[in-house]
């Protein structure tokens, strides 16, 4: 969880976020205003934006692919958001 001083550049965000991690894809999450990082055969991160400058993110690695882990991210998501 982060309070960022400047508003988040999504687009910049996941751009720089698909370069840097091979084999990711970029499914966006309208609901928490942010987007999930798809990691192949890893998992996934869900980044979440509330406003513009609370920031969450969720990883879920190494216990199965971006599908079957992606309610869990949106759970947990859910938990640090209602915390912040």
């Amino acid at each position: 969880m982060q309070r960022l001083r400047a508003p988040v550049d999504l687009e910049l965000e996941i751009a720089s976020l698909v370069k840097d991690v091979e084999d990711s894809s970029v499914r966006l999450a309208p609901e928490f205003g942010g987007f999930f990082l798809d990691i192949a055969g890893a998992g996934t991160q869900l980044h979440a934006i509330r406003g513009d400058r609370e920031y969450v993110m969720i990883s879920i690695l190494g216990f199965g692919n971006a599908p079957q882990v992606s309610i869990a991210a949106e759970r947990l998501v859910k938990i640090a958001l209602g915390r912040l």
